[in-house]
């Protein structure tokens, strides 16, 4: 009994872990300079040296967190180059 209890569980917990929507980046601009958007997490475009990168910024329990994104083909520097 435990064990098709437990098989109809498993069976139930795969079925709710169904494919996830994925959404395409959208580039944007606004007052905070050029970004795009993905999820809803923006990510700013910076200057990292010479280079083009892309930043997002997220609050963590204990501060703030960060991601860098560096595209050759988005980054003026590596295209002229």
């Amino acid at each position: 009994m435990k064990r098709l209890l437990t098989l109809i569980l498993l069976g139930m917990l795969i079925a709710a872990c169904g494919p996830s929507k994925k959404t395409d980046a959208v580039e944007c601009t606004n007052e905070d300079g050029e970004f795009f958007s993905v999820n809803g997490c923006n990510y700013y475009k910076i200057k990292l040296g010479e280079h083009d990168v892309y930043q997002y910024t997220f609050s963590t329990y204990y501060g703030t967190g960060s991601d860098i994104i560096h595209f050759e083909d988005m980054c003026d520097y590596c295209k002229n180059k």
